[in-house]
C-alpha cells in the first residue's frame, strides 16, 4: 500500500505531468496532492477504482492541480455533490472524464460538470445509478458538443512512444 509519505516521494520530482493511482487502497495523502507545488504540472490522473477517494479529496486535487486534461474517477464512491461541483468550478482545462460506475454522482453533480469544465469534450459515462435519463438527457441538449461515450477505459495516460520523447 502506498504510505502518504510514499506518494509525496513519487511526485517530489517536480515535472511530473501523469500520475496513475489505480485502485489505492487507501485516501491517505491524496489531501496533501493537491498542495503540492511539484504536482501542480499535472495533466493526466488516474484515480480509477480508488474506492475511498473523498470530496475533501478532490477539492485538494482541483485546487492544486490547475492543468488536469483528462482524469479517471471511475468506481470512485466517495465523491458526491461537492466534489462534482468544485470539479465543475476549478477544472477548466479538463477535456476528458471518466466517472463509469461511480454510486455518488447525481442529475445535480452532472449539471455542475455541465455548468463548468468549458473545455470538456468526452464524458465517459455508465453505470451511474443516480443519473436519471432526464438528467442525461438535459446536460446532452446543453453540451451538445461533448461526446458522451459507454465504453470504459482501464488504462489512461501517454503512450509508450511519447515517454521517451526528447524535447
Amino acid at each position: 500500500m502506498l504510505s502518504p509519505d510514499g506518494l509525496l516521494d513519487v511526485v517530489s520530482g517536480g515535472g511530473l505531468e501523469y500520475l496513475n493511482l489505480h485502485k489505492l487502497g487507501s485516501s491517505a495523502g491524496l489531501d496533501a496532492l493537491g498542495s503540492l507545488t511539484f504536482a501542480k504540472r499535472i495533466r493526466v490522473l488516474n484515480l480509477r477504482m480508488c474506492r475511498y477517494l473523498t470530496d475533501a479529496s478532490v477539492m485538494a486535487i482541483v485546487s492544486g492541480c490547475p492543468l488536469i486534461e483528462e482524469w479517471n474517477l471511475a468506481v470512485c464512491h466517495g465523491v458526491h455533490l461537492p466534489g462534482w461541483s468544485a470539479i465543475g468550478l476549478y477544472c477548466n482545462k479538463l477535456r476528458v472524464l471518466h466517472v463509469n460506475r461511480c454510486r455518488n454522482i447525481c442529475d445535480q453533480g452532472l449539471l455542475a460538470l455541465g455548468n463548468g469544465c468549458v473545455h470538456l469534450e468526452v464524458l465517459h459515462i455508465n453505470g451511474c445509478v443516480k443519473i436519471t435519463n432526464n438528467g442525461l438527457a438535459l446536460f446532452s441538449i446543453a453540451r451538445h458538443n461533448i461526446d458522451l461515450r459507454v465504453d470504459e477505459v482501464m488504462s489512461i495516460g501517454p503512450s509508450i512512444e511519447n515517454l521517451f520523447r526528447l524535447e
